[in-house]
């Protein structure tokens, strides 16, 4: 009895680093992303919404849980401000001693890589846009097809349909996004069916 417990502790509590460490694969999405850029979109009548890429770091948690404890897990995660309102979509925390506060970015996209399952997820965060694919290593299934969106062409792209319940009446709501590979949010689209594009920096 006391072997098996040995086992199961030693088995349980140790895990590849290669299934902990992001590789190449599983960093595509987010291989377009440079701190400090700013990222332009068109909309239909001219006007630009405006991004900046605030932070990309990674939070880690490396012990392997035991029992009922949270197991091991990796995140990186792309934060960005909204221009030329930064405060927009945040998040703010006061600390309780100091009363310092702290403001808090939305989180463009997160990967997360779990070693105990050997899944990578994604999930994405746009203004009220919000989306995760689950576990099965992509940001979903991918379009090879061209579409001509703003007078854009997109191709071999992902397009992902927020998981949010949205009011039916709140047509300003943004419920789908273009992603690629090569060069991150492409384009996304609210519920009236206005899109908005990425153009290079004027």
């Amino acid at each position: 009895m006391n072997k098996l417990v040995i086992l199961f502790c030693i088995s349980g509590c140790t895990y590849d680093k290669k299934d902990f460490d992001f590789n190449t694969k599983d960093l595509r999405p987010v291989s377009s992303f440079k701190e400090g850029d700013t990222i332009y979109f068109e909309g239909p009548s001219g006007d630009l919404d405006t991004i900046m890429i605030y932070k990309i770091d990674s939070i880690q948690k490396r012990s392997w849980g035991a029992f009922m404890a949270p197991a091991a897990e990796n995140h990186l995660f792309v934060a960005i401000k909204h221009l030329p309102n930064h405060i927009l979509w945040t998040y703010t925390v006061t600390e309780g001693s100091t009363f310092d506060t702290k403001v808090y970015y939305q989180n463009l996209i997160t990967v997360t890589k779990r070693p105990q399952t050997k899944e990578v997820s994604y999930s994405i965060a746009f203004k009220d846009f919000s989306a995760s694919n689950g576990k099965n290593g992509t940001l979903g299934a991918i379009r090879k097809d061209t579409v001509i969106v703003n007078r854009k062409n997109i191709t071999n792209f992902y397009e992902i349909e927020s998981d949010q319940p949205q009011s039916k009446s709140d047509l300003g709501c943004m419920e789908t996004i273009y992603w690629t590979d090569n060069e991150g949010l492409m384009a996304y689209k609210n519920k009236r069916g206005d899109w908005w594009t990425k153009i290079s920096k004027r």
